[in-house]
């Protein structure tokens, strides 16, 4: 697999622009092409008029500033960058719009920034829950503070789940070995007798996956979010990534309390692939 489709998501706040000039340092390193994309929306109170007149006046009114929005950042941060890429102002909802994009522009990674932005109604609300359960293709999420270098190693925390379905760990060993990365295994169990005899044999299932054996680093702790942390900050990898699961340990940790910890407390993106 390698890395030459990016997409980022954008509603042209200080947040998205953080997660875009990420993409187009690492666009420019791998030399790959950044598609940016913005879906406009009516908002919901005023889809209750009876008028339809008066929703499509609202329609072309969002759709005309999204592509001065759009012009604008064309004009300030994707010329100047000198790296190809492609603008997409699409009508909303922008879940649909997201995995449209996927399809269509063969994305190989989705690029969003870990802004908190404090409601669920936000474009960074909906997007980022979304794209982590639902996304055709791995997310990459940018904290604060965080500046695009090569990655050379990445720590992949796992819960030693198994897959239902193969192809995100996939997806995620491809674009470590396509990059060239160093792998540390992560588990993080609470039992202080070590792994049971299913987590053996899930681990063993696991390292299956991998070309080259990873480090492993089994770990027992009460708090598996501060373990995860302490881990990160003692190995300094470029990238954490992990599984999201349906429901499972690492989707909850990695779109809610982790997640603003690591942007708090780290620069280290998140690297997740939806199973």
């Amino acid at each position: 697999m390698s890395v030459r489709n990016l997409l980022v998501p954008t509603d042209f706040s200080d947040a998205s622009l953080i997660s875009l000039q990420y993409a187009l340092d690492m666009a420019r390193d791998l030399q790959a092409t950044v598609y940016v994309l913005n879906s406009y929306y009516i908002p919901i109170n005023t889809l209750e008029t009876d008028y339809v007149a008066d929703q499509a006046i609202w329609l072309e009114q969002a759709r005309q500033r999204a592509l001065e929005e759009m012009q604008l950042l064309e004009d300030r941060q994707l010329k100047p960058s000198g790296v190809p890429y492609e603008c997409m102002v699409q009508p909303g909802p922008t879940s649909s719009d997201l995995n449209d994009a996927i399809a269509e522009k063969d994305i190989d990674l989705v690029i969003l920034h870990t802004h908190d932005s404090g409601g669920l109604d936000s474009f960074f609300g909906n997007m980022y829950t979304y794209a982590i359960r639902h996304a055709k293709a791995p997310v990459l999420l940018i904290p604060d503070g965080s500046r695009y270098r090569r990655p050379r190693k990445l720590v992949f925390a796992t819960d030693l789940k198994p897959f239902d379905n193969p192809k995100p760990v996939e997806n995620l060993l491809g674009i470590a070995r396509w990059l060239q990365t160093d792998i540390v295994l992560l588990h993080v169990h609470e039992s202080r007798e070590g792994l049971s005899p299913k987590k053996e044999k899930e681990l063993q299932q696991l390292q299956g996956y991998f070309q080259q054996q990873p480090s492993v680093v089994l770990q027992q702790a009460d708090d598996k979010e501060e373990a995860i942390l302490q881990l990160a900050r003692q190995e300094q990898p470029d990238w954490l990534m992990a599984v999201s699961h349906h429901y499972g340990l690492l989707e909850g940790l990695f779109h809610s309390s982790l997640t603003k910890k690591l942007a708090r407390e780290t620069d280290i993106p998140l690297l997740v692939s939806h199973e």
